[in-house]
């Protein structure tokens, strides 16, 4: 996974849903009904909308997202600010050309 590649720790449970990720880095997520509902959040998977500009909430889990139908995803807490999150093709380019930019064979 990508998650890997990047050596980023993960934990995720599966259910009848497919599986979703219970923790990042250490940080997990509460247990529902472990903390209050203002309190509660999980681990939530965003696609780069284009047109729109936007981090969407996507409608399947991570092990279901098909990377042909959005470049950029992102995984993040679902209280969070998604204005805060580094938007997709704009803050890097290493994929956007593979001509003669520079690059190592």
């Amino acid at each position: 996974t990508a998650l890997d590649a990047n050596s980023i720790s993960y934990t995720y449970e599966d259910s009848s849903f497919g599986a979703y990720i219970v923790g990042i880095n250490g940080v997990e997520a509460p247990a529902w009904g472990s903390v209050s509902d203002e309190d509660y959040w999980y681990w939530s998977v965003y696609v780069w909308n284009e047109t729109g500009d936007t981090w969407d909430v996507s409608n399947v889990g991570l092990s279901s997202v098909v990377l042909e139908d959005s470049q950029h995803v992102a995984i993040a807490a679902s209280n969070a600010d998604t204005t805060l999150i580094p938007t997709g093709p704009e803050d890097h380019d290493d994929h956007d050309s593979h001509g003669d930019d520079g690059h190592d064979d």
